[in-house]
């Protein structure tokens, strides 16, 4: 592992401990100079390969959890759109399929996916789909923050969680120490 390599390792190690600290704490914690922190962010993130997104708990997005396997003629196309869906966890080639692993407050949430794929029209040859649920304590990260990125004119949100606790088994009184501590 070279120097630079090393020094990328304890930057990006100190973020994930704690992402709000300031990079004057991560200076003292990597033996980085501030400037220097500042410049290997921009640059890990102007190359693609470093990134800060929110998470949000899956209670608040749904726990009904799909894999899905894809088989269709344009696969980059497909992975593309999946890979920035906000209702996915995760995709990956697989013995010439897609198999994709996605989130939802019910199962609608997760056919909603297979009929925007479908409406692309790019050759959806055939899917299948396995329910099951997520752990009640994963955190997702949210992406995609402007529009649905399957209908270009669209302003679809209905893959963002609501930030709402109504219906999420929390306390709806503001005062309320629960409500503190999961807002």
């Amino acid at each position: 592992m070279s120097v630079s390599d090393d020094y990328n390792y304890k930057l990006l190690s100190s973020i994930a401990r704690n992402c709000r600290v300031n990079i004057s704490n991560i200076a003292r914690e990597t033996g980085l100079h501030y400037i220097s922190i500042k410049k290997r962010l921009e640059r890990l993130s102007s190359r693609g390969l470093f990134d800060v997104k929110p998470l949000v708990s899956i209670k608040l997005s749904g726990t009904i959890g799909a894999l899905i396997k894809l088989k269709t003629k344009n696969k980059s196309k497909i992975l593309e759109l999946l890979s920035q869906c906000n209702r996915v966890l995760g995709v990956v080639e697989l013995n010439n399929e897609i198999v994709a692993i996605v989130y939802g407050k019910n199962k609608l949430d997760v056919i909603e996916i297979i009929n925007k794929i479908s409406a692309l029209g790019d050759g959806l040859d055939e899917f299948s789909i396995e329910y099951g649920r997520i752990p009640p304590n994963l955190m997702v990260p949210i992406r995609n923050i402007d529009s649905c990125i399957f209908l270009e004119d669209s302003s679809c949100r209905n893959c963002l969680p609501s930030l709402s606790l109504k219906g999420n088994g929390f306390s709806h009184n503001k005062r309320s120490a629960n409500h503190r501590n999961h807002v």
